[in-house]
């Protein structure tokens, strides 16, 4: 675990707050809006592209909120687009810092997705 995480209970965002909190950059922010997204959002095909986007990002904390948030919309949605994430999951598997995290989110496509 990275000195920077915190656990506390995630505010529910809108997706217009979310974008604005992305462009200001500040990763604790990023990390809480990625996570927000895929526990409270509406729509998964909104927030899988700024999960994606999120991988490889240089703070760890907001890498890590975009792959456990994929293992979230996996849960709460019970869908994803296998053909986008999968792959890009397996490519940021080569990053030491959140590839134990992305086995449990492959787990939970694996689990919670139907195989359509």
């Amino acid at each position: 675990m990275t000195e920077g995480m915190w656990y506390e209970a995630l505010p529910e965002i809108t997706p217009h707050d979310a974008v604005t909190v992305f462009r200001a950059g500040k990763p604790e922010a990023i990390a809480k809006a990625l996570l927000g997204l895929s526990f409270y959002g509406q729509d998964p095909d909104f927030t899988l592209p700024w999960c994606l986007f999120f991988l490889s990002h240089r703070d760890e904390d907001v890498a890590l909120a975009a792959v456990t948030s994929i293992g979230h919309l996996a849960r709460v949605f019970g869908r994803i687009n296998k053909a986008v994430a999968i792959p890009a999951l397996e490519i940021a598997r080569s990053d030491h810092r959140i590839a134990g995290t992305i086995d449990s989110a492959l787990a939970d496509i694996a689990i919670f997705c139907s195989e359509t």
